[in-house]
């Protein structure tokens, strides 16, 4: 009986770990892939766009996949500074709500369980927080398929976008 306990302990403990692992990766990737934040906007300032929405829409060859997903489309945000905060992903054409459950498992195996969760039936949102980066992944019903984003973010990022959802809904 006291091994089973002290197996027990030692399995929690481990899992534990593991997340906090999971969410030291995310923060160490600081960013995604060649997209790290705190870089300057001039290092892309031939590969973006000013968009309509604020962002710049990255025009480069370099950055195809997300998670084994083909990217359609790619956006970057900056701070006040000028400095890299957000990377705002789009994917296409995952297979059902059970192809959007298996590209968050994927995501999970590098970040480890998420923080937040939020599903309803045409659309789910998951949520990873860690002290450097953000990550949400929000993904809905396209007809017969699902579509999903990715936003990387720093914490500061965050909170300017949830300011202006909030802002805009009470309008």
């Amino acid at each position: 009986m006291l091994y089973r306990l002290l197996a027990t302990i030692l399995f929690l403990g481990t899992c534990i770990h593991l997340d906090a692992q999971s969410l030291e990766k995310l923060d160490k990737a600081n960013g995604f892939k060649e997209f790290k934040f705190g870089k300057p906007k001039a290092k892309w300032e031939n590969e973006i766009k000013l968009s309509k929405n604020g962002a710049y829409r990255y025009q480069g060859f370099n950055v195809k996949a997300a998670f084994g997903s083909g990217i359609s489309k790619l956006y970057l945000k900056f701070d006040s500074l000028d400095k890299l905060s957000g990377v705002y992903i789009r994917v296409t054409g995952l297979m059902g709500k059970s192809g959007v459950r298996g590209y968050k498992k994927i995501i999970g195996l590098s970040y480890g369980k998420e923080s937040k969760v939020d599903e309803k039936e045409e659309e789910v949102t998951w949520q990873w927080f860690g002290s450097k980066v953000n990550l949400t992944v929000y993904a809905w019903q396209n007809g017969n398929t699902w579509d999903a984003e990715l936003y990387f973010t720093t914490p500061e990022q965050y909170a300017a976008d949830n300011a202006s959802i909030k802002n805009k809904a009470e309008d």
